[in-house]
């Protein structure tokens, strides 16, 4: 079937779908004893290093910042992509109130990784997959059908608000890129994949927040087909909220001197939710420390009501 026609139809699903994403918690049940946690979720591509880096490029330039940008933050949980080994455990040391799950680099993958405050969660479990046919094994994202060579992984975190029986899980993940193909039915295969792992696992009532860099946008029509399992299931936390409670801001920056820019069409990250309620959304363009950019993309987050 030719792409351009699965758009159509994608799109159709889409349309009929509306309304089953997951209840709002603050969605009158009746029950006096529900009480509600505001809670903050950020997705952050941190920018992988490179062995040419230099200057304000270089990781240890950009790391101080990226510590002071979180720290003023305070992000309850974070997934982070493009965290190498090292980049990993400087931030785990220079975060003492965080804990935090990686996947090891020996194992190939793109350094996705999940941060959570200390205060605020215990963890009772984590795990993580590749994307492909043999999920378990590191290997190249479905090679069949994409021509990126990278492997690319989604790593989850099980969390428990503390003082409470409230659970959580939180992905983070970092979908295959364009080359010489759109790559777009391999985009659209990892959301899949995705969303029947949490189905799966987590159940409909459960509460879920899916974090990452999705190398595509919601703004055209091949973006839209990549995370249409998404937006079928859960909810987008910029798309669902009115524009009084978000930004328009590109997530992604490309370290260009006059970003921010407005317009969304860049805008490749994204926050997925379901069981739990939105309530703002914005990019974190501000500057931290002396260096102009943290990395080529900037932070999102999003501030939740989750009941209890």
């Amino acid at each position: 079937m030719p792409v351009n026609i699965k758009y159509i139809l994608s799109l159709l699903i889409l349309l009929s779908a509306c309304g089953k994403t997951g209840d709002s918690p603050s969605s009158p049940d009746g029950d006096e004893d529900v009480e509600y946690k505001e809670i903050s979720v950020m997705s952050f591509n941190i920018l992988v290093t490179h062995e040419d880096d230099e200057g304000e490029q270089l990781w240890s330039a950009r790391m101080p910042s990226c510590v002071e940008m979180i720290n003023n933050v305070k992000p309850d949980v974070i997934g982070i992509q493009e965290c190498r080994q090292a980049q990993f455990e400087g931030l785990v040391a220079a975060l003492p109130d965080y804990a935090a799950v990686n996947i090891p680099e020996r194992l190939k993958n793109f350094g996705t990784c999940v941060f959570y405050r200390k205060d605020c969660f215990d963890r009772f479990g984590s795990g993580y997959l590749w994307f492909s046919d043999t999920p378990s094994v590191p290997s190249p994202a479905f090679p069949k059908i994409c021509d990126d060579p990278t492997y690319r992984t989604y790593i989850w975190a099980d969390l428990r608000l503390k003082g409470t029986q409230k659970t959580l899980r939180i992905y983070s993940t970092h979908f295959p890129r364009k080359y010489t193909n759109d790559n777009a039915d391999a985009r659209h295969k990892c959301a899949q994949a995705m969303v029947d792992h949490a189905k799966k696992e987590c159940g409909d009532d459960a509460t879920v927040f899916m974090t990452g860099d999705m190398n595509c946008a919601m703004s055209n029509e091949s973006g839209r087909y990549c995370l249409l399992p998404f937006t079928f299931w859960m909810k987008s936390a910029r798309g669902s909220l009115p524009d009084s409670q978000r930004d328009d801001y590109y997530s992604m920056n490309s370290l260009k001197e006059e970003a921010p820019f407005s317009g969304g069409e860049r805008s490749i990250d994204h926050i997925f939710y379901r069981g739990a309620e939105a309530l703002a959304y914005r990019t974190v363009v501000e500057q931290y420390g002396p260096v102009r950019f943290m990395s080529d993309h900037y932070p999102l987050i999003c501030n939740f009501n989750i009941s209890y």
